[in-house]
């Protein structure tokens, strides 16, 4: 160690340290395939979003109501990725007129980044001053869907949970002609609201401009940061059994987050492991067990063995009826000897801020794996062995003092 005159620091040349890198794999977003099952029938209009090219989004129910793509949408992998910015799929007018009862539904992906508030789909009218006026949309943050007739205060919809967000989610409204509209997700009912007095075909009197995938009728809000597929609307309320129907089925769901489950490199695992708790996909519900709960816990706690120790560790997933497992194999290494803790100490031993020392140093005195750290110094008088610091006078030529820990 080099001690500077007084007008100087000290600088120490640290030793290197060693850390250690888990690697763990990356979600690749995929389209989801067609359901099992499918509605053909009483179709308003159906955006698969399947196609690759073209800013005329097609109509594939045979009823011509063909969309225009804006902005930084973009045609990917088999669906439309949005970019959050200014990208969005505009509707044909009047596209609910004469509508008493009605179903909305899209295969969405949200990305993790998306900023509030904002609207997966919307449909309806805006005032000149970019306030909605009579519309029905959907929204994640929670959950919510709703109709009105003006602006907000006119809704009436329900909420629950928010949308998963970085993983395929299918969502569908419903409004029957007896008043009750129900949220469904991934197939399943999550919330009801009774006494709607509002029809599709009653807003704007059927005259709607404002008809969106993936931008909201308040000018205001954000644009949808993610991926739709699937898009459609039925003249009729749909079913339970038919809404489960065109949602992605719980059997895709369960073999495309099986796929993409990972761990990472587990051919020489030290430290406790971050076992998922849902598939990166569609987040299907992961439960982990342990062939060997003594050296890795179901939970993902390591404790390391005497010698190297391989463990396989089971993940089941499961969405709604549909399960499957994956094993994977993990070697955990065996505990450190003394000796060996000693030396990973040592090279990740350091002391900071040495290179403009203007007082005194911070020497440690605990180091990696708890070990005790003691500081000699062969100059007390220009740095003692706690760290206190006694810099040469002004002028003074400079001294070198070597430190032992």
């Amino acid at each position: 160690m080099v001690v500077m005159p007084h007008s100087r620091g000290i600088r120490l040349l640290p030793r290197a340290a060693v850390s250690l890198l888990l690697t763990v794999g990356s979600v690749v977003l995929s389209v989801p395939p067609p359901a099992a099952a499918d509605v053909t029938t009483d179709l308003v209009l159906r955006y698969d979003l399947s196609q690759t090219s073209g800013t005329t989004v097609a109509d594939t129910s045979g009823n011509g109501r063909n969309g225009t793509l804006n902005g930084d949408a973009s045609w990917s992998g088999g669906g439309l990725a949005l970019g959050g910015t200014n990208g969005y799929v505009k509707l044909p007018n009047n596209v609910m007129a004469g509508l008493t009862q009605i179903t909305v539904s899209a295969d969405v992906y949200i990305d993790a980044a998306q900023s509030t508030p904002y609207m997966i789909w919307a449909m309806g009218n805006t005032t000149s001053a970019g306030v909605g006026n009579g519309y029905l949309f959907a929204t994640g943050n929670g959950y919510k869907t709703s109709i009105a007739t003006g602006n907000w205060t006119t809704e009436q919809g329900m909420e629950t949970s928010a949308l998963p967000r970085g993983v395929w989610a299918s969502i569908s409204y419903t409004l029957g002609t007896d008043g009750v509209a129900t949220e469904y997700l991934n197939g399943q009912k999550v919330a009801t609201k009774t006494g709607v007095t509002i029809t599709p075909g009653a807003i704007g009197s059927g005259t709607t401009t404002a008809n969106y995938l993936g931008r909201s009728v308040y000018t205001g809000d954000k644009y949808l940061r993610g991926a739709v597929k699937n898009f459609r609307i039925y003249n009729r309320a749909l079913t339970a059994t038919e809404t489960a129907d065109i949602a992605i089925a719980d059997a895709t769901r369960v073999a495309g987050d099986k796929a993409g489950l990972t761990l990472g490199d587990t051919t020489a695992v030290t430290a406790d492991l971050s076992l998922p708790g849902t598939g990166p996909a569609y987040g299907s519900k992961v439960t982990w067990s342990s062939a060997k709960p003594a050296v890795i816990t179901s939970a993902g706690v390591v404790t390391r063995p005497d010698v190297d120790t391989d463990v396989i560790l089971t993940a089941t997933v499961t969405s709604g009826s549909s399960s499957a497992t994956k094993d994977f194999t993990v070697t955990v290494k065996s505990a450190l000897s003394a000796a060996e803790k000693i030396a990973e100490a040592k090279t990740a031993l350091s002391v900071t801020n040495l290179d403009d020392v203007r007082g005194n140093l911070t020497l440690p005195v605990t180091g990696k794996h708890a070990s005790t750290v003691v500081w000699a110094s062969a100059d007390t008088a220009t740095i003692s062995a706690t760290g206190v610091v006694h810099r040469p006078a002004n002028g003074s030529a400079a001294k070198q003092v070597e430190l032992t820990a």
